[in-house]
């Protein structure tokens, strides 16, 4: 196929028509191989970038990486394939914004060490430096890091980044005020994160889609890890009706089910066989952590009232059954023990006890 026969454009504006998620990641595979077979890398590097972006946001963020990589070995084959025309600079933002979501989801990946991940941080940075931007992004994606590890490390970075010009090709500054609040409450300053938090809810700062279910995420995990179940009512009403779409809703999906736990076990196990099918042969070990965690809670505390449950439940399911009757103790038993598992292989490689703490709190 030669490439004035390749139209990116029309492409991916039918692309953009679908719906987020699986629609649109299904076409963007194939629109990947449309242009490598059309041979035009402009095209190569900006639908894997689309892939990127949505796998991230709305599917399975850690089957980034693989994609991120190839991007990158486009861009090595024709660094000026990134710009259209002279002056272009979109290319460019797209290949560092794919860079940062796929460093970004390390913090996803026990298996990749400490020192890979400064490895690719390293890169990261020397990208910032050769294109002359998203600096205070880098910065931003240290503080992740360690925001598992040290939180007095993670401050250092949010003020790195607060210090550094902001980019709005890059930088949100409600997802910002988010990540801050986020900080303060596991740091257990409240009043702090509250002064982050009100100038999204108070509207004085433009708000992206992504700002509130974080901020309505990171209250309810508060609320719930100190028993104050009347203050994460609100929470959780906003999560589960807002944010139960897709794959990339799962981590909220968990904490959700943590509170039905405690507040209505029977919505809590809807949810539950709704969703289950979302964790089926995912990367993103975190996401899977939240909503086995949150499964080990909603089976735990049913226990207490049941002794079985009859359920519909895929068939990829490990403690899948053909009757469809589960004994509410043995899941919970299962889902703690799995839930264990990812956690002490996050605290490994991290040095820390911030999962298993985060697990015997839930």
């Amino acid at each position: 196929m030669k490439n004035n026969e390749f139209d990116g454009n029309s492409l991916i504006n039918i692309i953009h028509m679908q719906k987020r998620g699986k629609p649109r990641i299904d076409m963007l595979k194939d629109a990947i191989v449309q242009a490598d077979q059309a041979g035009d890398n402009y095209w190569r590097m900006y639908m894997r970038f689309d892939y990127i972006a949505e796998q991230y946001f709305h599917g399975d963020a850690v089957k980034c990486i693989p994609v991120v990589t190839e991007l990158e070995n486009v861009f090595k084959e024709n660094p000026a394939a990134v710009e259209r025309h002279k002056g272009d600079t979109l290319g460019k933002e797209a290949y560092i914004m794919a860079v940062i979501l796929g460093v970004d989801t390390i913090a996803c990946l026990p298996q990749v060490s400490l020192e890979q991940w400064d490895n690719m941080l390293d890169g990261l940075y020397s990208l910032v430096k050769q294109f002359g931007m998203a600096e205070r992004s880098y910065y931003w994606q240290v503080f992740w890091k360690w925001l598992y590890i040290d939180h007095e490390k993670a401050e250092e970075y949010l003020q790195k980044a607060w210090n550094t010009k902001p980019d709005d090709r890059f930088d949100c500054y409600s997802c910002e005020h988010a990540y801050a609040a986020r900080l303060y409450l596991s740091m257990g300053q409240k009043e702090k994160a509250d002064t982050y938090s009100e100038k999204v809810e108070k509207g004085i700062i433009d708000v992206c889609d992504d700002t509130f279910p974080n901020l309505w995420s990171y209250y309810l995990e508060y609320f719930l890890f100190n028993g104050d179940i009347a203050s994460a009512v609100p929470y959780a009403r906003k999560l589960y009706k807002k944010c139960n779409n897709d794959q990339g809703d799962l981590r909220h999906i968990g904490k959700v089910l943590q509170y039905f736990a405690y507040k209505n076990t029977t919505k809590g196990v809807k949810l539950f066989q709704k969703r289950l099918e979302w964790t089926n042969g995912i990367w993103d070990k975190q996401a899977k952590f939240y909503f086995y965690t949150g499964s080990w809670a909603l089976f735990r505390e049913l226990s207490k009232k049941k002794q079985s449950i009859e359920m519909e439940l895929p068939e990829e399911f490990a403690q899948w059954r053909k009757d469809g009757i589960y004994e509410t103790s043995l899941l919970a038993d299962w889902f703690y023990k799995e839930s264990e598992t990812i956690a002490e292989s996050f605290d490994k490689r991290n040095g820390t006890g911030f999962y298993m703490e985060y697990l015997k709190r839930a």
